[in-house]
């Protein structure tokens, strides 16, 4: 008998931003783990995706990324404004 090893990804957006027509809803990874459950109920997973994210002041946006008309390199190239911080997506 073999291992088999999926990943999957989902990625979930919640209301439009003035700079972008979506923002990501980022969850604390027990709200994620309490989200995905089978037995959390609708209504406190609605719960969680409309008071669970973090708040939009946590995110540094950049609109350049967001514009299917820019290309290159520089669009994956480090900000000078990110966090230098590992944990700054575990806050």
């Amino acid at each position: 008998m073999s291992l088999k090893i999926l990943i999957t990804a989902c990625l979930v957006t919640t209301r439009p931003l003035p700079t972008h027509d979506r923002k990501p809803l980022l969850l604390s990874p027990e709200l994620a783990k309490e989200w995905i459950n089978p037995e959390t109920s609708s209504e406190r997973a609605a719960e969680i995706a409309v008071g669970g994210c973090r708040p939009t002041e946590n995110f540094h946006w950049y609109k350049d990324v967001g514009n299917v008309r820019n290309q290159g390199p520089m669009l994956i190239m480090p900000s000078e404004a990110a966090p230098d911080d590992e944990d700054y997506c575990r806050q």
